[in-house]
């Protein structure tokens, strides 16, 4: 009989230990997930504030290049990929310029539209910043979701 008690009282120990080691295990996953979702989006955010700095203090980066146009590159150990369009025959330009931030098979695209008033100018004594809005209102979509 206790015999019998002790098997109960080991079997019941092992499977409340297996339960424990089930949750953890998905603890971690749940974890390293969330990490490359974060990952993902800051990186395409990285991607849309590159452009936004280059549109506002590069003065050849709107004349110098045909649109839409994509650049990709890497932000830590995450890449992004932007692709930036324009609308507008002459100052203003209004870009969107939509960013697909990757970290370990997750993705986060964000969408921002962008306004450029007066391109940026090189001077004698550096360059005068453009003038520039960006759309307050912006999409994020994508696995990558904060």
């Amino acid at each position: 009989m206790i015999l019998i008690l002790a098997f109960i009282i080991i079997a019941a120990l092992t499977a409340i230990v297996a339960a424990f080691l089930f949750m953890s295990s998905n603890q971690l996953k749940a974890t390293a997930y969330d990490t490359s979702a974060k990952k993902a989006f800051w990186a395409a955010e990285g991607g849309i504030e590159a452009v936004i700095y280059n549109l506002k203090y590069n003065p050849t980066y709107v004349s110098g290049h045909s649109f839409p146009l994509t650049q990709t590159d890497t932000y830590g150990y995450a890449t992004y990929s932007v692709t930036i369009t324009k609308a507008g025959a002459a100052y203003p330009y209004t870009f969107t310029i939509t960013s697909t931030g990757t970290h370990k098979g997750i993705q986060s695209v964000i969408t921002k539209s962008v306004l450029l008033s007066a391109p940026a100018v090189q001077g004698a004594y550096g360059v005068t910043a453009g003038t520039i809005t960006v759309n307050k209102d912006w999409n994020e979509t994508g696995f990558g979701g904060i």
